[in-house]
Order: structure tokens, then C-alpha cells, then sequence
């Protein structure tokens, strides 16, 4: 990681490496640092802004152009999660895709995690930037919807489960819809693949629950057939909780 940003304005440049970020002529090391995190995205009118906390309490953060709104919040996302590695804390999630909004997706092995960010200066203001962590198994998924970016409309992945809401209002709606996470063309082909990888694990997952449920259904019905025997005296109690044990495997 070696990404340089330069400040909007009046705010100082600032720059990320793999082990620190430096703000100005000010380096932080990752494990001198509390949090680090994006306030505001950035907007056609606004700057965006991160925030975080040194281990001594002092305030840092730093700004972006709209233009730079992809690589900044990738190098964002970044230092919070080496931040978090530096603190004990390190995911073993299959895929992370960090979104140009600050909205970001953890994909598990058999679950997914969205954090999602309100787009909107005030909004963002009055929550202090992200709205937290949203986990979704994926057996409770009735729908994965992508939709690639074309021309000047960025694309998105749309979740959907017993209870959500689907936004119908367009891609503005779309980007602050809890349930999606926006992409740009730069992020295509990661989105493809973790779509793909979704996909999969559902069909995978639903493979194995219809098992389970035929294992349970054919378990129930010897059971029944020897509980008739028992009571007809054909076997002893004895032998049907032996055959009861090896049924259930217990």
C-alpha cells in the first residue's frame, strides 16, 4: 500500500503506507493509534473526512476530493484495519469490497457483514459516520442482485431477505439503501467474483440443509417402524433403545 492524497483546499496532504499513515509532516504508525475511520464521503460540493485517535487521545483526520473518493477510501479502510490487527483484532473474512461512500462489505464463509454509510453531510453528522455492522447468513438470502456500472451511473449489489426492503428509487437511492453496497468500474471484477462466491455457498448451504432434512425425515421413519414393533412385542425395550441409539448415532 502506497497511496498519496492530496488535501482539498486548505487541508494537508496526507498518505498511507503498509505500516503507517502520515498526515502533513506528521507520521502515525498504525499501532499508535486508537481508530481511524471516515466521517463524511465525499460529494460533488463537500469534501469527504476521516477521523480518528491517537493511543494519547489527540484528534487527527484528514480530507479528499471527490475525484480521489476511491483510492482515499480504500487507503482509509486500510489503516482501520491494520489499526485493528495492531490491536489483537484480525477478520478471516473471504472477501472485503470498501466502497467509494465508506460503506463496506465483509463476506464470510457462510455469512456477510455490510457497514453501511449514509451519504448526506447532515445525516452522517448527526450518526457519526457509519451505521455499524448488518450480518446476513446467506441461507436467509432470497435474492443477490448486481448490477455493473455503466457510463456515468455507478452499479451496485443488492441484498435481499425475509423482511428487507427493497429500494426501487434509483442508484441515489440505491447508495443509501442499507441492504447494498455501490461499485465502481474499478471494482467490477472483485464484485463479480464475490458475487459468484455468494452464489456458490448458498447453493452450497441449501444442498446441505435439504440433506440434513432427508437424514432426520428417514431417521424419524425407522424409528416409527421399530416403536411399531416394539408395541406389537415382536422386540424387547431392549433392543429398541439399542436400535433407537444406532439410529441417532448416539
Amino acid at each position: 500500500m502506497n497511496i498519496s492524497v492530496k488535501g482539498p483546499g486548505l487541508n494537508k496532504n496526507w498518505c498511507v503506507t503498509d505500516t503507517s499513515i502520515t498526515i502533513g509532516s506528521t507520521e502515525y504508525k498504525f499501532n499508535e493509534l486508537e481508530s481511524f475511520k471516515i466521517i463524511t464521503p465525499a460529494s460533488a460540493v463537500l469534501p469527504g473526512t476521516a477521523q480518528g485517535r491517537t493511543k494519547e487521545g489527540k484528534l487527527i483526520q484528514c480530507a479528499f476530493k471527490f475525484a480521489d473518493r476511491v483510492s482515499a477510501t480504500q487507503a482509509i479502510a486500510f489503516v482501520q484495519e491494520k489499526i485493528e490487527e495492531a490491536q489483537g483484532t484480525k477478520k478471516d473474512y473471504k472477501y472485503k469490497l470498501t466502497a467509494h461512500t465508506g460503506s463496506s462489505l465483509e463476506v464470510y464463509d457462510q455469512y456477510l457483514i455490510i457497514n453501511h454509510m449514509q451519504v448526506g453531510f447532515m445525516t452522517n453528522a448527526m450518526n457519526g459516520g457509519a451505521l455499524g455492522g448488518k450480518k446476513i447468513n446467506f441461507k436467509d438470502l432470497t435474492s443477490v442482485q448486481f448490477r455493473e456500472p455503466a457510463g456515468f451511473t455507478v452499479g451496485f449489489i443488492q441484498f435481499a431477505y425475509p423482511g428487507s426492503v427493497e429500494s426501487k428509487g434509483g442508484i441515489s437511492a440505491m447508495i443509501n439503501d442499507e441492504n447494498s453496497i455501490p461499485i465502481q468500474p474499478s471494482m467490477v471484477e472483485q464484485a463479480r467474483e464475490i458475487v459468484n462466491f455468494i452464489e456458490k455457498r448458498r447453493d452450497e448451504l441449501n444442498v446441505q440443509q435439504t440433506s440434513t432434512v432427508i437424514q432426520q425425515t428417514s431417521a424419524a421413519d425407522e424409528l416409527k417402524k421399530f416403536k411399531e414393533l416394539l408395541d406389537m412385542g415382536v422386540i424387547t425395550q431392549e433392543e429398541f433403545d439399542a436400535k433407537k441409539k444406532e439410529i441417532l448415532g448416539l
